[in-house]
């Protein structure tokens, strides 16, 4: 295995693939390794800026307009550079290639990277990755049947970042939004938000108000709503959320921001 491992990275060591794929695992990476020093080491440090400002804008709010742009430069450069890393390696052929020693640490160091670096978009990934559940009943129906896979994406409203001991809350989901939330009782439910922070929210003869307005057009299709419900209304911090029991609206939930855990749908 070692020397079949060995014979790969002596041949791949001096392609454009093993240079774009360095470059791919760690920005700057591949000039470094075709010893292009000063500019691989100035992607590096300029692609870390865009990290920094990606994490920050989960703390501040921060228009969309002004995200893509912030977010949009670096990803062109990042774009580019990889074209500039191809040209460069197709220049040069063989004559800057390292042995199969330096490829190997090359490697080792960029897989490394991603898998440790808490800046890197893998260990991101990983911090929040989606949940998957397969209902045991019909509990959830027209939602969910029995034996559906669902998914929980935790990503839809908040992230976990790895300079807090928390997850961060970034945007409450639209009414209509099939979410997974913890209820007064600290129980993981699903349900279907309702209502923003300061409405009020009511069924009164089959129909859902809201704010004073019939709005049955907010819950996914298939859901009954009978008889009355009494008027329940969200703190300035919380969102209403609708539960079901077979099929039918059964209770309000108001549900505060931090409870709020993910955007559930399903998947097959």
């Amino acid at each position: 295995m070692e020397q079949r491992i060995h014979i790969l990275l002596k041949r791949a060591k001096g392609s454009v693939g093993f240079a774009l794929v360095l470059h791919c695992l760690v920005p700057g990476l591949g000039h470094i390794f075709r010893r292009h020093y000063v500019f691989g080491l100035f992607i590096f440090l300029l692609m870390l800026l865009a990290v920094a400002l990606f994490f920050i804008h989960f703390l501040l709010s921060i228009p969309t307009w002004v995200s893509i742009v912030l977010f949009s430069l670096p990803a062109v450069f990042y774009a580019l550079s990889f074209v500039d890393l191809v040209r460069l390696v197709r220049s040069q052929g063989q004559t800057s290639s390292r042995g199969t020693f330096a490829a190997a640490l090359f490697l080792t160091l960029a897989i490394g990277y991603q898998a440790l670096s808490p800046t890197a978009p893998m260990n991101f990934l990983v911090r929040n990755s989606p949940r998957f559940d397969l209902i045991s009943d019909s509990s959830l129906a027209p939602l969910f049947h029995k034996g559906d896979l669902v998914v929980w994406n935790r990503m839809a409203y908040r992230a976990s970042l790895f300079f807090l001991d928390r997850s961060v809350p970034y945007r409450l989901p639209e009414c209509g939004d099939v979410i997974g939330f913890i209820d007064e009782m600290s129980i993981r439910r699903t349900g279907v938000m309702v209502g923003y922070p300061h409405d009020a929210v009511e069924i009164a003869d089959g129909l859902l108000i809201i704010n004073g307005f019939p709005a049955n057009d907010v819950l996914p299709a298939g859901i009954r709503l009978s008889g009355d419900m009494t008027l329940t209304r969200a703190g300035p911090t919380s969102i209403l959320v609708a539960t079901l029991s077979l099929g039918a609206v059964d209770r309000f939930h108001e549900v505060p921001v931090e409870g709020i855990v993910a955007r559930v749908y399903r998947l097959f």
